[in-house]
């Protein structure tokens, strides 16, 4: 099977699906991790980039609301740089951190084994809170609050050009915070299809995210179409878009992520 690796689009780090979760890690699309890390001892070095744009808003009862006053409009962009390591041909780890420098998630998978066609594994991840700032540790934000992350992953080769990754993920809130955020529940699924030999590979993936709080939850579903281009056996560009279907209690986004994945060989 033709197996290259990308990290997730930078984009979603900025959207509704990303208070906390697992991140960093190598993946074969847009969302979903592989199940086997990157090769013993290779490295991966990304930068990604996304921007999302929102103007409405879905209610409890999942009507959509434009969005009133002076936020009518809002748009949302940022900056990661990721890292990924394979200290054994099972166990990989991972780091990333926006440019602003105000958090940093690690990660970390384990590859459980399989077959030639299946594959199974394990993720956990932190998401630790950064940058100069006071907080008062009784009245936490979001991103003031450590969380704590356990998924599982599966993946499925149905030729040696056509493949299908799922992650399930749920993330925990290691403290309180003053919007009552309690945990989140993440479940992606990607399917991949390369061709001219492997230069390319077309990306469809889906997401729902819910968000547990004191007094409402919040959910959302979104498509994730895209595509990546290998420059050369070391560089992978990733392009792909997120467009929320639907939801409640949630914003309504269209974003675009892009990156691009760096691989550093074994010496």
């Amino acid at each position: 099977m033709i197996q290259k690796y990308i990290a997730i689009a930078g984009f979603s780090l900025f959207s509704f699906v990303a208070s906390a979760q697992i991140v960093g890690l190598t993946s074969a699309k847009v969302n979903s991790f592989t199940a086997s890390p990157i090769g013993k001892h290779y490295a991966e070095l990304e930068p990604s980039y996304g921007s999302n744009i929102s103007s409405s808003t879905w209610d409890g009862d999942g009507n959509l609301i434009d969005n009133q006053g002076p936020d009518e409009t809002e748009l949302g962009s940022g900056m990661c740089i990721r890292s990924a390591y394979a200290l054994t041909d099972q166990l990989e780890v991972a780091c990333m951190v926006p440019t602003t420098v105000d958090g940093a998630n690690f990660s970390l998978k384990y590859f459980l084994g399989g077959d030639d066609k299946n594959g199974f594994g394990l993720i956990t991840g932190i998401k630790v809170p950064m940058g100069n700032k006071t907080f008062s540790k009784d009245q936490r934000t979001l991103d003031e609050a450590m969380a704590f992350g356990l998924g599982t992953i599966y993946s499925r080769a149905f030729s040696e050009t056509f493949s299908l990754d799922i992650n399930l993920q749920y993330y925990d809130y290691l403290h309180s915070t003053i919007e009552n955020h309690k945990s989140d529940l993440y479940l992606y699924a990607d399917i991949g299809k390369y061709f001219a030999d492997g230069q390319y590979q077309f990306l469809n993936g889906i997401g729902y995210a819910t968000q547990s709080f004191e007094v409402e939850n919040s959910n959302v579903f979104s498509w994730y179409p895209g595509f990546s281009i290998e420059v050369n056996p070391n560089l992978l560009f990733v392009m792909n878009l997120q467009w929320d279907l639907f939801g409640k209690n949630a914003p309504k986004t269209f974003g675009f992520g892009f990156a691009a994945t760096m691989t550093i060989p074994k010496p």
